[in-house]
């Protein structure tokens, strides 16, 4: 009967318990993700309102390691900035920002051939100054526009292929850049297609 009373004791003290930590669990409050305000840090040219309306992501959802890419990946996706990172801080999101720059100007100087070599072979330039100024036109990489690297970069990509495919196996190309104090970048290209290299034949060897 006493062992039996025992058991019983415990029993009540393990409800108890439960009891206990139920209530301390439902009592807690559960941290919430939901985002109230959502800053961005380090914009100069670029406007808040306007990048908040491209966002898919909006105060009042709630926030989470996934929407965190995928605001990164929107963002990047505008072709404004170079480097993107996201905080969180309580209900407010921080979205920190590198800014591309915008472009000054675009100079593009074509190295003209030796004129006594060109007068014994004549060549002319593969790409004219109009085919370069509108490939500059259509990728939006004039005076005004937003520069990023990978438009530089695939600009240089387009003439290094160009080059190639016309024959100019040893085309050089170089270029300057420099940023001022409004984030303003100047560039400048310097292409020298040198020599076209003609192949006067061609053997293939191999098991027949």
């Amino acid at each position: 009967m006493r062992k039996s009373q025992q058991q019983v004791k415990k029993m009540k003290n393990k409800i108890i318990q439960l009891i206990v930590i139920l209530f301390l669990f439902i009592s807690t409050p559960v941290h919430s993700n939901i985002i109230k305000k959502i800053n961005f840090i380090g914009l100069n040219i670029s406007s808040e309102n306007a990048l908040l309306d491209t966002l898919t992501f909006k105060i009042g959802q709630e926030f989470s390691s996934y929407k965190s890419d995928q605001l990164i990946q929107e963002l990047f996706q505008t072709g404004y900035f170079s480097n993107i990172s996201i905080s969180k801080n309580n209900d407010e999101l921080n979205i920190t920002v590198d800014e591309n720059p915008y472009i000054k100007f675009f100079d593009i100087e074509q190295v003209q051939p030796n004129p006594w070599q060109n007068w014994i072979s004549p060549q002319e330039q593969l790409l004219s100054d109009k085919v370069l100024s509108d490939y500059l036109k259509d990728n939006n990489l004039v005076a005004g526009e937003i520069y990023s690297q990978d438009k530089f970069d695939n600009f240089i990509s387009y003439l290094e292929n160009a080059y190639s495919s016309g024959g100019f196996f040893n085309a050089e190309i170089s270029h300057e850049t420099e940023i001022d104090s409004e984030n303003r970048i100047a560039l400048n290209l310097i292409i020298n297609q040198g020599r076209k290299v003609k192949i006067s034949s061609m053997k293939i060897s191999g098991s027949s």
